[in-house]
């Protein structure tokens, strides 16, 4: 190669580089550049471009002069593109994960009506849980013991056992009616719903959807076993366990925060 081409190849090469490092440092990838040859600035007045987001709405745009430099307008036209481009898949990726979770929570609940004699099952709560429906027969022995609301155990060969009734679930009504949060409460909603109802005892039942989680005594939520201290689950256990947060809160002396 000539020496003068090779000298004009030279610095070529080097504008080449010092063009990419400008760009570089104004943050402008490959992409983005891309997309800015592609727009125009429309209006130097409110920074509108022919490709947006942001489009002209003055009374009378004010189109840039010869040799203006619209690269600030273009590049923050561009990343906004992006930015909205990026939202957009996220949304959907969102869609398409929630369409994956009813999907599975209603093969759950299809799968766990299926498995018992449950009358009502859908997802309650925050989504750790589900409300189920049990029906007892009037005058039949509900078969389970409970502490505040939970259930703490299940006799074999009763009829909470034969539907299914796990030790851990929360009862949450009666007979559609919704119960407060203690045994005493419990036990005269039940006593009360079989002396005046003509048809079976229905016990709504709050029940987990996954075994690592369990219910707060306190904040009645379902959450995972780690929100709970050391021994709240093996030395309590269902209507006495209390999660981490209920248990600081107690210590702050309760009362608003």
């Amino acid at each position: 190669m000539p020496p003068k081409a090779k000298a004009d190849a030279k610095a070529a090469a080097a504008e080449k580089s010092a063009e990419k490092a400008a760009l570089a440092a104004l943050g402008i990838t490959p992409a983005l550049k891309k997309m800015m040859l592609l727009d125009a600035l429309a209006c130097v007045t409110c920074g509108g471009t022919t490709l947006g987001p942001a489009v002209c709405c003055c009374k009378q745009s004010n189109k840039p002069p010869a040799g203006f430099d619209a690269t600030d307008a273009l590049l923050a036209a561009a990343k906004a593109r992006v930015a909205l481009e990026k939202e957009a898949a996220r949304l959907v990726n969102a869609a398409q994960q929630s369409n994956v979770a009813n999907q599975r929570l209603k093969a759950k609940e299809e799968r766990v009506a299926a498995e018992s004699d449950f009358s009502v099952i859908h997802q309650q709560g925050t989504g750790d849980d589900l409300l189920i429906v049990a029906e007892f027969p009037q005058g039949a022995k509900l078969g389970f013991s409970v502490e505040k609301n939970a259930v703490t155990q299940v006799t074999v060969g009763t009829d909470a056992a034969a539907q299914g009734v796990k030790r851990g679930w929360v009862i949450e009504e009666i007979n559609g009616e919704p119960v407060e949060a203690s045994k005493a409460a419990v036990l005269r909603a039940a006593t009360v719903a079989m002396k005046s109802a003509t048809g079976p005892l229905k016990v709504g039942f709050r029940a987990p959807m996954r075994d690592d989680v369990h219910c707060c005594s306190e904040c009645q939520k379902f959450v995972q076993e780690e929100a709970f201290g050391a021994g709240q689950l093996s030395l309590h256990g269902p209507g006495k366990q209390t999660c981490v947060n209920c248990e600081e809160f107690a210590e702050m002396g309760g009362g608003d925060w």
